[in-house]
C-alpha cells in the first residue's frame, strides 16, 4: 500500500533550506553595513588626526620662528602617503575643487570673550609664549586637511599669543 505523505521530507527540506539562505543573506547584509562603517569610521579617525597634525604644525611655524603675529602665517604644504597626496594648509575647505586654496590669515578675537573678561587669566595648555614676541591677544584660526581618499576637514581653533 503506497502512502499518502509521500514528499512531505522534500518540503520540510526546501523550507529549511529557504529559512537558512534567508538568515545567510541577512548575515551578509549586516557584515557589509559593518564593514561600510568601520571604514568610513577610519577614515574619519585618519582626517581628525591629519588636522591635529595641521593645528600643530601652525603652532609649530609661531614657535620655531618666532613671528610678531600669529596673521603673518599662511601655508599649503603637501604629504604623500599610500592613498595619495594629503594636503595641510590654512584656510577654509575650497568650496569647488576647481578653486585655488582660500588663505585667510588669524583674526584678532577681543579678550573680553574669554575667561569672563579678565586679560590676566593665564591658561599655558592653548597659548604660545616665544620670547619677547606677542601681544597677548587672542587669534582665531582655521586649518584644513584635503586627503583623496577621505575627502577635507577643518578645525577653527582659538590661541592666545604672547603674554
Amino acid at each position: 500500500m503506497r502512502s499518502l505523505h509521500r514528499g512531505s521530507a522534500l518540503l520540510a527540506a526546501l523550507v529549511v533550506i529557504g529559512v537558512l539562505a534567508l538568515v545567510t543573506a541577512a548575515t551578509m547584509r549586516l557584515a557589509t553595513l559593518s564593514k561600510t562603517h568601520s571604514v568610513r569610521d577610519s577614515r574619519k579617525l585618519s582626517q581628525g588626526a591629519c588636522v591635529e597634525a595641521a593645528r600643530q604644525h601652525l603652532i609649530a611655524r609661531l614657535n620655531v620662528f618666532g613671528l610678531a603675529s600669529p596673521q603673518s602665517v599662511t601655508f599649503v604644504d603637501e604629504l604623500s602617503t599610500d592613498t595619495g597626496t594629503r594636503t595641510l594648509r590654512t584656510g577654509h575647505i575650497v568650496p569647488n575643487k576647481g578653486d585655488a586654496p582660500v588663505i585667510t590669515a588669524a583674526r584678532t578675537v577681543p579678550y573680553k570673550k574669554f575667561a569672563g573678561g579678565a586679560r590676566t587669566t593665564v591658561d599655558r595648555s592653548n597659548k604660545i609664549l616665544p620670547a619677547g614676541f606677542g601681544s597677548g591677544n587672542y587669534f582665531n584660526t582655521v586649518v584644513t586637511c584635503s586627503d583623496p581618499v577621505a575627502g577635507e576637514m577643518e578645525l577653527e581653533f582659538t590661541i592666545k599669543y604672547g603674554l
